[in-house]
This record gives C-alpha cells, structure tokens and sequence, in this order.
C-alpha cells in the first residue's frame, strides 16, 4: 500500500450536539505515472468550472481511483458514509472538489465516514431501512459539516493541495509565458522603437510625448500605493501588489530556490497591468531573482549560492522590490519583502519514541499557545505518548485517552487522529460566543489501570482577520522607478484557430477567409489599437504536428508540448514583428528603388509561411 498511499489517516470526531461520535478516514493516491500505463482522457484534466469537468470524465478515464471503486460507471462515488460496514449513503467527487476544496486531488481522495459512534435517536433520524441514502435531515447535515471542518484545515492534506497546484501551475503558463518570450525576442526592437501610432491620438505619443505609465531607467520619490496599516501616509484606492501565500519576509537556504506568487488584490485586476518590474533594491552577491508571469500572476523564484562564503560568515540580507503601473491608475504599485538566507541545518527524522507496556510519558508537541480561529477551521495540537498501540485496542482497552477545556465548560468535543508510533493529534472545534483574545487552558489526560498521565497547553482565541495584518491600500512616499514618455504597448499576439479564419476584423493578406496554408499575418497600428501580430494556430503542418505531440506512440507530456507551441508562435510572431519594421521604413523613403519597395500582401504571406515551415521542420529535426 505504501507504494500507492500518500496519506492513509483515520480521525474520531464529535458529530454534533448529542449525536454521539463519527470516524472518519481519508486517503489520497498517489498519481499516475508513465509507468502505470495509465490512459487518463483530457477531459479529466482540471479545469475552473468543476461541474462542468465531473460531467465530461467518461467511463473509459482510468485515474488512480479506479482499480479501488465499485464500478467504473460508478466511479464518481468516492465519498462512502458506512453503518456496521454497510454502505448507507455516498458522494461523489464534487464533495470534495467543491465543499472541501480539494480541487487538485479529488480524483485520487477517498473518503469513507463510519456512523457506528451516532447515537441510537441519531442513527434513527437519517438511516433508511433500504440503505438507498440517508434521510437529509439535520444530524445529516451537521456530519457534512464535522467532515468539512475536520478536513479542510488538515495540515497534510493542505500541502498535498499546495503540491498539486504547482505542479499544474508549472505546466499550464499558456499565454503569459508566450508574451514573455517574444517581449524577450523583440526587446532590443522594443526599447528603440518609434512610436506606434500617428502619435495624434490620446495616449499615442511619439518618443517625446507626455506622461505614460511605463518605467523608465532612472528612479526619484514618488507616491506609490502599498497595502499597509490605517497609520501609514493617507488613503488610497485598490488595486494593490500582494504576495500569495502572505508572508513578512522570504526565507530561503543556500542553493534550494524559493518562490513567491505576486498578484495583484483585486485579482481580477492584474489583467490590466502596464508595466511591471521585479529587482532587488541592492545587488547581493550570490543571489539571483527570476520571474515569470502566468495568468494569475508573477512567480519570482530567488537562489542564492553561497560559494564565495566562508563557512563561519554570516549571510547577507536582501530586499525584493516589485512594481507595477495598472491601467487608469495615476501612482506605482509596490511590493517589499525582505530577503533572509538561513544557514541550512541537517534535517534528522525526529527521534523514534521508545513504546512500553507500562507507558510513562504524555506530552504535547505543538507550539503554544495554540491559535484558534473564530468561525474557523479546526485546529490540531500534536500529542506523544510512549505506550504501545495495542493498550488502546479492543472494546476493554487497557489505556484511554480524554481531552477538555479546563477554562470553558461549553467548549466543544474534542477529537483525535489515529495513533501512529506514539504520535496522534487532538481535534479543536471554535468555539461559539466567546471573544478574541481570551486564553484557554486545556489537559489531556492518558488514563490506565492503575495510574494517569497528564499534559496542558493554552491556546489563544484570535479574530478571523489578525488585526496586525494590513488591511487597506495607503498611498505612501517611496523611491520606484521613474515613468518615461514612450508609445503605447508596441504589439499584442493573436491567436487564431480555424472557428476565426472568417472574421471580417481579422482577414488574411491579400483578403478572403484564413486556410490550412495561412502561417499569419501583422495588422498595422492605428490610433485605438496597437500593432497585431495575428498567428494561425490550425494552420495545417502546425496542426499535424501539434496532434503527433500528444497521440501515438510518441505523445510527449504536456509541459514539453506547452514549450514547443510557445517557442513556435513567439518565433513567427517575432519575424512578423521584424516585416512590420522593414516594410514601414521602406514604405517611409520618398522615392524607393524597386529593389527597396515595400513587399506586397501576396509576398508578406508567402514570407511568412515558408518561415512558419521551416520552423517546424527545424522543431521535428531537433526532436529527433
């Protein structure tokens, strides 16, 4: 099982008030690999409208759950609720995408809640005699939320999430890794440029025009809006520069890079940004900043090396600067975050506990006091003891557990997880009407034949939102870099497929509608759009190039076929950029030879597409 098992963990809860106890255990496969052979279909793939992705999987979509399931027809029902072993009632994958938020992981979880705890007029309340479903009354209703509460703040779970998310963050970049590598391609054309425009128009100004949100060389105090304290400079509107997860500080060890996700709050705003620049405000030998932007934001990944440190020197902080200009919005977007490089110390598996038949120690690991959220999800204090398992087995066990709140009479039930080499977790539920910053005392005690052990911690009730984070967007004084007048952004990709080849806004060169030999085509600036540089993605030896990447015997992963589309259309688009600037300049000289005239639209799209064929044979070439 361990071979296939990422996590494997059981869980006694309270159900309610007076319904008696539930156990709940979960476990989530390991994924597919190559070597499993496992033909997963591409409707399976996640996608934002979960409904709609539950509804495509097909029967035939073998995913890791499917060797464990009823039946393939029946695979959705992975979340069983069990009586006397008994299936009484199941959900399906949209329990767990949706009302747990695992949406990553809903096609390898399974959950299975054993209702043998339920009290007899609980029990009553919701099992049908046919085991077609239990009744949804509200013992049903209060075991969904017991279920949600104790999983969604599971800390092992989280990371599976977290893991799975950068897994397909890396793979789907789409269109923002595209617009990276061509503005990489086109840097030198972009830096030097003229502007695009007639320059008559609002906001097409030539090389010296007014005022425009792009960052210039130099930089000067200014007003930049941050996310900060009501105490910090005046009021200012959204949107802000934010880091996801939030954090103070970034911290990383030498040589293992660390990344950070800069967006912007909110979210939907980071759509409309102009500019954006990510440095260090001061260069720091060794440590290196790379960014890339994808759909939802940036992601900076800093390294540092630490070979020209001595062993016994001291390593030197840094500070990461981000700005950014947003659409109509006159001040800087800015980001600070300190930098701290941590000597690495060498992880060692905690100690293995000794376990004995007469147990003799109960402490509790977490740090206190332990944080609990109003309204929040539950919390989870770790325990060790040294008795062995089997002195809690059997209806007669030898040894218990119990748990209370010494200081509220009221305070929930308290759970547990399954014991495992001495180590387990207590289960803590928020409690109702009690206000923030109280502190709460606790014991849990191991009680035997003969004698008890006991442990305390405190924990501390805090608000939703803990008051020392920032708030609200405050517009302060800071150094950023200076804005220059340049022209309006120089170009913008098209992508094009064979549903738009009879857009009248998007006709080919020389007219007519788009076909199977059409690579693409550039469309001139004019005063309310920039220049395009529209590429025809079912243009034929791309489209059967693109089909033999992902079928047959040589299918590639997607990441890999991602990069070659990528490096095929920033390279087109890059040549389209290029003819743009050769045919304007010579269409510019007053009296051209004919050797120097401006191509013709039958030229540019023969051009054009003897380019897009080259690349591809170059691609399957390399490939090769």
């Amino acid at each position: 099982m361990s071979t296939s098992v990422e996590l494997d963990k059981r869980f006694t809860t309270e159900a309610g008030d007076s319904y008696g106890t539930i156990s709940i255990r979960v476990v989530v496969l390991k994924t597919k690999t190559k070597d499993d052979k496992a033909e997963v279909d591409e409707a399976a793939e996640v996608v934002d409208d979960i409904d709609e992705e539950i509804d495509l999987i097909t029967a035939k979509a073998k995913t890791p759950l499917a060797s464990y399931l009823e039946k393939q027809a029946y695979g959705k029902m992975c979340v069983v609720f069990l009586l006397s072993g008994q299936r009484h009632h199941a959900l399906d994958k949209a329990y767990i995408a949706k009302d747990l938020g695992f949406k990553q992981l809903y096609d390898r979880m399974i959950i299975v809640v054993d209702l043998d705890g339920l009290s007899n007029h609980a029990q009553a309340e919701i099992i049908q005699g046919s085991r077609q479903g239990l009744f949804e009354t509200k013992v049903y209703f209060a075991i969904l939320d017991r279920v949600a509460q104790t999983l969604k703040s599971y800390p092992p779970l989280k990371k599976l999430q977290l893991d799975a998310e950068q897994k397909v963050l890396d793979m789907a970049s789409g269109n923002e890794a595209l617009k990276n590598k061509l503005d990489r391609l086109i840097e030198g054309h972009h830096a030097m440029a003229h502007g695009d425009g007639p320059g008559s128009g609002p906001g097409n100004a030539g090389p010296n025009g007014g005022a425009s949100p792009y960052f210039a060389g130099g930089v000067n105090d200014q007003d930049v809006v941050v996310m900060g304290q009501a105490n910090m400079g005046t009021e200012a509107q959204l949107p802000v520069l934010v880091a996801e997860p939030p954090m103070v500080a970034i911290r990383l060890h030498p040589d293992e890079p660390k990344s950070v996700m800069v967006t912007a709050r909110p979210s939907k705003e980071w759509a409309n940004r102009e500019d954006f620049r990510v440095q260090l405000a001061n260069p720091v030998d060794g440590l290196s900043v790379k960014e890339e932007c994808i759909a939802e934001g940036c992601r900076v990944t800093l390294k540092f090396s630490d070979e020209d440190y001595d062993d016994d020197e001291d390593y030197p902080e840094g500070e990461l600067q981000v700005f950014a200009r947003f659409k109509d919005r006159p001040e800087t977007r800015m980001l600070k975050l300190p930098v701290v490089v941590l000597k690495k110390l060498e992880w060692k598996p905690p100690a293995p506990v000794e376990l004995l038949e007469e147990p003799t120690r109960l402490r509790v690991r977490s740090r206190q006091p332990v944080r609990i959220i109003l309204d929040g999800p539950a919390v989870y204090v770790k325990v060790e003891w040294n008795g062995k398992e089997s002195l809690l087995r059997g209806t007669s066990a030898k040894w218990r557990f119990e748990a209370r709140c010494l200081s509220l009479g009221t305070f929930p039930q308290i759970g547990t997880t399954s014991i495992v080499n001495g180590r387990f977790e207590l289960i803590l539920y928020p409690p109702h009407g009690i206000l923030p910053g109280n502190e709460l005392d606790f014991e849990v005690t191991a009680v035997g034949p003969d004698r008890e052990l006991r442990a305390t911690f405190k924990a501390l009730i805090v608000s939703p939102v803990d008051p020392s984070t920032p708030s609200s967007p405050r517009k302060i004084t800071a150094t950023a870099p200076q804005t220059a007048g340049q022209r309006q952004p120089p170009y913008e990709p098209v992508l094009i497929n064979e549903k738009d080849w009879d857009n009248p806004n998007l006709i080919r060169w020389g007219g007519g509608d788009w076909n199977t030999g059409d690579a693409g085509r550039y469309m001139e600036p004019t005063e309310t759009r920039p220049l395009l540089l529209v590429i025809n993605m079912d243009m034929g030896i791309l489209k059967t190039y693109r089909e033999g990447m992902v079928k047959g015997k040589g299918q590639l992963e997607a990441k890999t076929v991602g990069e070659r589309m990528n490096h095929y259309v920033a390279h087109i688009g890059f040549h389209l950029y290029q003819m743009y600037w050769e045919n304007r300049q010579k269409s510019e000289k007053p009296a051209p030879e004919e050797t120097d005239r401006p191509q013709t639209d039958d030229e540019l799209r023969e051009e054009v597409n003897r380019v897009g064929k080259t690349l591809i044979r170059l691609m399957e070439v390399a490939a090769r």
